[in-house]
């Protein structure tokens, strides 16, 4: 089965980023692949999202479409105060629109291909692949706050995932959930996704938008606090468990840099788009370089 990949369109952030999907698709179309996954944050607008996934539509391929933190930005407060927080983007409009562009969306439902599974969930972070040379000065309240003298983690002020969002009391519909609280509960849906698989599945495909190890993270000259934000390696420790009788292959985004890992039993790949700059106008050059492909 070939698999077609990609990550971090972020078709509402630049002019050239949106340019760019018509060579994206065309890309697609000559690899011909059996399956095509984008592993999050193609847009915080819902139109935005929606756009952008009508042009991949006409792909005959099979479609995957898994969120990143971008995409589960509230878009207003009053869309908090009506009860359309993060949650709502990620379990039903988001879904919804990759539904009327002819996505799967396996974060919902798993996709079994034979002896396949793909697997999806955003991953979400607990701050355990912070850098170590920031451990004296940096506390996991100093994290789940995101504001530093570099500047401030966008999560903290447009992921909104609220405690009770169908109360009938205003207040209670506005109280969120801690970031914590948030990451184990996305986990666990990792997680029964993984151990409700039927006994025949002897590869798993895991999409996830952050990533699952520390291998994951390019060491830097100078220590970034953000890297906190990165992914979380309880999900990796997690996917080891899975993968003794079995092959893994993760694909994740997150992180703009282009990745290859072959950890044995398990192989990760990362090939986002990013943030074009003005002068990235070579879009079919961009193109090649941001579809990655592999055989599962």
């Amino acid at each position: 089965m070939k698999v077609a990949y990609t990550s971090d369109i972020h078709a509402d952030i630049t002019l050239n980023n949106s340019r760019l999907i018509p060579f994206l698709v065309k890309r697609i179309e000559d690899i011909n692949p059996d399956v095509f996954v984008i592993a999050g944050d193609i847009s915080n607008s819902l139109e935005s999202l929606d756009n952008t996934l009508k042009l991949f539509s006409e792909l005959s391929c099979l479609k995957v479409m898994v969120p990143g933190n971008h995409d589960v930005w509230v878009e207003s407060n009053n869309s908090v105060r009506k009860g359309r927080d993060s949650f709502y983007k990620y379990r039903q409009a988001i879904p919804q629109v990759c539904q009327q562009n002819g996505f799967s969306y396996p974060i919902t439902e798993p996709i079994i291909i034979g002896s396949t599974a793909i697997i999806g969930n955003i991953g979400w972070y607990d701050y355990s692949l912070a850098d170590i040379r920031l451990e004296s000065l940096y506390s996991f309240n100093d994290y789940a706050k995101g504001t530093f003298e570099e500047g401030t983690w966008n999560d903290t002020k447009y992921a909104v995932w609220l405690k009770s969002p169908n109360s009938s009391y205003w207040k209670d519909r506005l109280k969120a959930l801690t970031n914590n609280m948030v990451f184990e509960m996305l986990f666990d849906e990792l997680k029964n996704s993984v151990q409700n698989m039927p006994d025949n599945i002897g590869k798993l495909l895991v999409v996830l938008h952050t990533a699952p190890f520390k291998e994951c993270i390019i060491p830097k000259d100078e220590p970034s606090p953000f890297d906190a934000y990165e992914g979380s390696t309880k999900i990796g420790e997690f996917i080891k468990s899975v993968s003794k009788n079995r092959e893994v292959s993760i694909i994740f985004g997150h992180r703009h840099k282009k990745l290859f890992l072959d950890m044995g039993n398990i192989k990760l790949y990362r090939s986002p788009v990013g943030y074009l700059g003005e002068s990235q106008t070579d879009y079919e050059k961009i193109a090649r370089e941001v579809i990655g492909e592999f055989e599962v």
